[in-house]
């Protein structure tokens, strides 16, 4: 919803929500990455694959 191009008012707070929840969510992801908690933000279709990729990553520097 945030990448969407906002044609009226609506559209434009939604849009405008949409993004201060993507910049929030950034924000926590470097705050956990901070106290050296492993987090993925990723879309839901692409959890699965996503979480595979950070566990081989992880597995590979041997934090595992």
């Amino acid at each position: 919803m945030s990448e969407k191009t906002a044609s009226d008012v609506e559209e434009i707070y939604i849009k405008t929500i949409a993004e201060k929840m993507v910049y929030e969510k950034k924000l926590i992801v470097k705050e956990l990455s901070r106290h050296g908690i492993q987090s993925i933000l990723t879309s839901p279709k692409n959890l699965t694959v996503n979480t595979i990729n950070r566990y081989l990553e992880i597995k590979s520097s041997q934090r595992l």
